[in-house]
């Protein structure tokens, strides 16, 4: 029996295309159509799932299931009780790649720190959230941090400034690439951009925008202790299918 490589599934697999092969519908608000509809006052008529492209996972906003990544969802949809038969069933279908014997698998060096006792950066590095950032994010996330001002008697920070400064104090010096990596911390619920907060400018690259960081809050933080939790079980659980492997070849040698 291979060993699907579970890290490459949850994190290259899109969980879109999961979705369409697991006969999912998405809505034409771009969210899947829960798989509990009976958990649903409506029975889901209005796609509740969630998708989120940059770490590659699904929650439901009806039935609260969620965070989880292609592997966790086949395994719900199917009623699959074996992270490895999921595994395959993905790899069926996909292009996965299978892990080496061999190779050693390494566990996370330490557990997320209470809220509260980690630093903002620290909370995206630990839980592994900082390396699915694109360059041009991870260029902008200690500029925000260190130019913004604490909003007193909250975990969140303010700061305006032009894509002209960020690119300046970055080092990302094309307006899209800031766009995009803006979007993504967006996306993860680490930032937000105040409407209506513009200072007096000249273009869309020189005129100042309002932020608002949120590096505390409570959908980043669920997706850090999340992806935190996935990487630790994807160790888990490739060990456990390395050893039935290893088993059902001792039997197949026996029977020869």
């Amino acid at each position: 029996m291979a060993v699907p490589n579970l890290r490459y599934i949850n994190r290259n697999v899109p969980i879109v295309e999961v979705a369409r092969a697991l006969d999912l519908r998405i809505g034409d608000n771009g969210n899947l159509h829960c798989w509990r509809p009976h958990l649903h006052q409506n029975g889901d008529r209005t796609a509740s799932v969630g998708v989120r492209k940059k770490n590659n996972t699904v929650k439901c906003f009806g039935c609260h299931i969620g965070p989880i990544g292609p592997v966790d969802l086949t395994m719900q949809v199917l009623g699959l009780k074996s992270v490895g038969k999921a595994a395959l069933w993905i790899a069926e279908r996909f292009d996965v790649p299978i892990v080496p014997a061999g190779k050693h698998l390494v566990q996370p060096e330490r557990r997320i720190c209470a809220v509260g006792f980690e630093s903002y950066l620290g909370l995206l590095i630990r839980s592994g959230l900082w390396v699915l950032l694109s360059a041009a994010a991870k260029s902008l996330v200690p500029v925000l941090l260190e130019m913004a001002e604490p909003n007193p008697g909250t975990q969140t920070l303010s700061l305006t400034i032009s894509y002209l400064g960020l690119a300046r104090y970055s080092g990302t010096t094309s307006p899209k690439a800031i766009s995009k990596a803006l979007g993504e911390l967006q996306e993860i619920g680490w930032l937000k951009k105040k409407t209506g907060a513009r200072a007096p400018g000249s273009g869309p690259v020189r005129t100042a925008s309002t932020y608002l960081l949120t590096p505390r809050s409570n959908e980043i933080v669920e997706l850090a202790h999340a992806n935190f939790a996935q990487t630790r079980d994807e160790i888990e659980n490739e060990r456990t299918l390395r050893a039935e492997e290893r088993a059902q070849r001792k039997r197949l040698a026996i029977t020869k």
